[in-house]
C-alpha cells in the first residue's frame, strides 16, 4: 500500500495507510520475535515504508510505540527497537529526500 502524506489530503486514506502500516509491523515483529536480524530487517522495512510515505516523526513514533506493545515486547526490548527505528528512519529519510 502506498500513500504520500505531503499530497494526500483525504484523512480516510491517511488513516487507512497508518492502520495498514501498524498491522504489518505488528505481524512482522510477532513472527520474527527472538530473531535479532529478522527483527531489524522488519524494522528497516517499516522505517522505509514510513519515510517513503513522508510520515511525520510523531506518527512514526506513535505507530511503532503501539506496534511493539501489541507485539508483546518487554520495556527493555522496546528500547532496542526504538534505537533501531531511529537509526533506520535517518537512513531511509536520506534515501527518500529527493522523492
Amino acid at each position: 500500500m502506498k500513500c504520500d502524506f505531503r499530497t494526500e489530503r483525504d484523512d480516510g486514506k491517511r488513516d487507512e495507510f497508518c492502520t495498514w502500516l501498524r498491522d504489518e509491523v505488528i505481524a512482522d515483529l510477532r513472527s520474527n520475535y527472538g530473531d535479532r536480524e529478522r527483527t531489524k530487517t522488519a524494522l528497516f522495512l517499516f522505517a522505509n515504508r514510513a519515510c517513503e510515505a513522508h510520515l511525520p516523526d510523531a506518527m512514526i513514533g506513535e505507530i511503532i510505540g503501539v506496534a511493539v506493545a501489541r507485539a508483546g515486547y518487554s520495556e527493555r526490548e522496546q528500547a532496542a527497537v526504538f534505537d533501531w527505528v531511529e537509526l533506520f528512519v535517518e537512513t531511509a529519510r536520506r534515501v527518500h529526500e529527493s522523492d
